[in-house]
């Protein structure tokens, strides 16, 4: 335990240093977020609406209750385009059409209803647009739960009434259970409500803000603290370490706790000033996205030789993270053509989970988004963790 420790007080006065050094170390987060408060508050009033995305819909149905459940899909502004499919594979829809998701009505899913079998309705979900792809599982999902709840209700009221149901009974039940459905399913705009896409525009600066600034110091910090890893590796300083009855584990999770406990500073900091949605889902994914940009730094350096190299290549990554995963400007603000890159940033992943946070997605569906990351980190920690092994050896 002692050596972990002094290994973290090691890591932190790298960063830190001493002097001048650290009293510039510790303004310069406070400059850099009234800088980027300031200069990036008119670029975050863009992001208060959703870009329009586009859906398909497999109609096996094929009844007038379906043609008109599709129209009023159409008539919702959220959805761009909304394709009408066959039988064709999803994952070929997918690359086709470039859909976020497609939806399948079922062959007699509105007689379903009308008798309260309840037929299943298919939902595929696009996985190259998570945060898409969520928000049509979610508007889907309320969809369903509303009219489960209207049966539920309609059911209990009928036998609170008449006990158990003669068979006129029961059709009368059908019946005014079925105009509800009509009502719920086809006609409530408010399920779809401006307020569940739509954030006001304090909401909508703060979020864009606090996003801009975590991502950049959730890469900046674990570049800073692990650049110096392939000196160190050069300098034989891990195998002394080891030989002290140290080991590979502790010595990478020195600099993982060194940087996170900064991290962590910074991300309280903003929290509990200007963010305006679920503190508990944030930290959730403040730490899986510090994983992930802390898991990549650690592949990087290892397998660079020099530090100074490693600083550099660090920084690019950083830079092109910020520009294209929507760190510094909106991605509606990239070229179309340049969205596909954003998938491989870890800003793009924590941008879309705060907007995630912001529509109240569950810790599930916030969870299933950001997965990537997850796995990503812990592909390059085992990578990294073997080539430190084999450099020890």
């Amino acid at each position: 335990m002692n050596r972990l420790l002094s290994c973290i007080q090691k890591d932190i006065r790298l960063l830190v240093g001493s002097g001048a050094r650290t009293v510039t170390t510790l303004l310069l987060p406070v400059l850099l977020i009234l800088v980027m408060f300031f200069g990036l508050s008119d670029i975050a009033n863009q992001r208060a609406q959703l870009s329009p995305f586009s859906i398909a819909v497999r109609d096996l149905d094929q009844t007038p209750m379906s043609a008109i459940l599709i129209g009023q899909l159409s008539n919702i502004e959220l959805f761009e385009t909304i394709y009408h499919v066959s039988d064709q594979d999803d994952m070929v829809i997918f690359e086709e059409y470039h859909v976020a998701a497609i939806l399948t009505i079922p062959k007699d899913f509105f007689f379903s209803l009308y008798d309260m079998r309840n037929f299943t309705v298919e939902i595929g979900l696009n996985g190259n647009m998570p945060l898409e792809s969520s928000i049509f599982q979610s508007l889907t999902t309320s969809i369903m739960d509303i009219i489960r709840e209207n049966q539920q209700t309609t059911w209990a009221v009928y036998h609170l009434k008449y006990g158990e149901l003669d068979a006129q009974q029961r059709n009368q039940l059908f019946q005014m259970a079925s105009l509800h459905i009509l009502e719920d399913a086809l006609g409530r705009g408010g399920i779809f409500a401006p307020e569940q896409i739509l954030t006001d525009d304090a909401s909508s600066a703060a979020l864009f803000l606090y996003g801009s600034i975590m991502v950049l110091f959730l890469l900046y910090i674990p570049l800073i603290i692990l650049k110096t890893l392939p000196e160190e590796l050069a300098l034989g300083i891990l195998p002394r370490y080891i030989a002290k009855s140290g080991s590979i584990t502790s010595f990478i999770l020195s600099k993982g706790i060194a940087a996170f406990s900064i991290c962590l500073g910074m991300w309280l900091l903003l929290t509990l000033a200007i963010f305006p949605f679920s503190s508990s889902k944030a930290f959730f994914l403040f730490v899986v996205c510090f994983l992930g940009g802390f898991s990549l730094f650690l592949f990087s350096s290892t397998i660079i030789k020099n530090s100074s190299h490693s600083q550099i290549v660090g920084n690019v990554i950083l830079l092109l993270f910020m520009v294209l995963g929507g760190g510094l400007y909106p991605i509606q603000m990239l070229p179309e053509s340049l969205h596909i890159f954003s998938r491989f940033t870890i800003s793009y992943y924590f941008m879309i989970g705060l907007t995630g946070i912001s529509l109240n997605f569950s810790f599930s569906r916030i969870f299933m988004m950001i997965l990537p990351v997850l796995v990503m980190s812990i592909l390059f920690i085992l990578a990294s963790l073997l080539l430190l092994k084999n450099k020890r050896n």
